[in-house]
């Protein structure tokens, strides 16, 4: 082989060394990056004494997420769905898995719950006293010591790491485990864990108590009914579409010009959406007044 030959295959052997680096670098970005999304859902925000928030790495849903999501090309949207999805999937036998997806659940929401916080504190001047500090302790009581489940009766199980239930959380519910457990996840739902995570922190009952004390008005159910979406409707039975409908017609009529706090439809309110709707099993006040309340659970 002459020298001309050996430079010849000596640059292509460099070529090929500098494809590989590169596509190994590129390789380890991509990994990077998706373990950078994935963060999201093994750091768990939680409050110190001080009021200030702070990050706390969870090791075991660290390992548990990497481990089936590090080498995908998932989005974190896709990811979150899936977790959502073993996370609320009541014939999965292996309960661990359930706690574990909804542990990551938590991590992922609880940055949302402190971002709500902000935005509601922010309505407030610094004068008033009312910093997003404040409101932190009342919605970031989760410490991430345990795995949880729903459990088919609706309430708080804590999980081992062997998949067997533990005791039951009856008092103070944890605040992100409620938000999860409240989520209808389906594909046709068009409201995001994180929308819903921002409506339910700003409607979290303590915090609506304590800005009450500085002259907050929360929206009531009442409000909320009169500000259905028709994409929200599609996710409403056929009935309750047109209790809705003619509940518009009657309390948006006689709510015209007026700015205060909405109030409970009256008797004779009631009245007159009985006699609109026609429905057998809708003939009491009592009966609508709660069906609406039903209603506006949902959002």
């Amino acid at each position: 082989m002459s020298w001309i030959e050996g430079l010849i295959v000596a640059l292509i052997l460099f070529f090929f060394f500098i494809i590989l680096v590169r596509s190994s670098i590129m390789l380890n970005n991509k990994n990077l990056n998706q373990r950078d999304k994935l963060a999201s859902c093994c750091q768990l925000y939680q409050v110190r004494s001080n009021g200030r928030e702070y990050k706390k790495n969870l090791e075991i849903a660290e390992i548990w997420i990497n481990d089936l999501y590090s080498s995908s090309q998932l989005t974190i949207e896709n990811i979150v769905n899936n977790l959502l999805d073993i996370f609320k999937n009541t014939r999965l036998s292996n309960l661990t898995e359930k706690g574990k997806a909804g542990l990551c659940l938590r991590c992922y929401i609880s940055e949302y719950i402190v971002s709500a916080c902000k935005k509601r504190a922010s309505l407030f001047s610094g004068s008033q006293g009312v910093t997003y500090q404040s409101l932190l302790a009342f919605v970031l009581d989760d410490d991430g010591q345990y795995l949880i489940i729903i459990d088919t009766d609706g309430k708080q199980k804590i999980v081992d790491t062997e998949g067997k239930k533990q005791s039951e959380i009856i008092e103070n519910s944890i605040f992100t485990v409620e938000i999860l457990k409240s989520y209808k996840h389906s594909l046709e739902r068009k409201r995001s864990l994180k929308n819903w995570t921002y409506l339910k922190t700003q409607q979290n009952k303590q915090i609506v108590e304590f800005l009450s004390e500085f002259g907050f008005i929360n929206s009531t159910d009442w409000g909320l009914l009169t500000r259905i979406k028709k994409y929200q409707l599609q996710e409403l039975t056929k009935q309750e579409q047109l209790i809705i409908e003619v509940y518009g017609q009657v309390y948006k009529r006689d709510r015209k010009g007026k700015r205060s706090k909405c109030q409970p439809p009256s008797d004779e309110q009631l009245q007159e959406m009985i006699g609109k709707l026609n429905i057998d099993t809708v003939k009491k006040p009592d009966i609508l007044l709660n069906q609406l309340k039903n209603i506006a659970q949902k959002y």
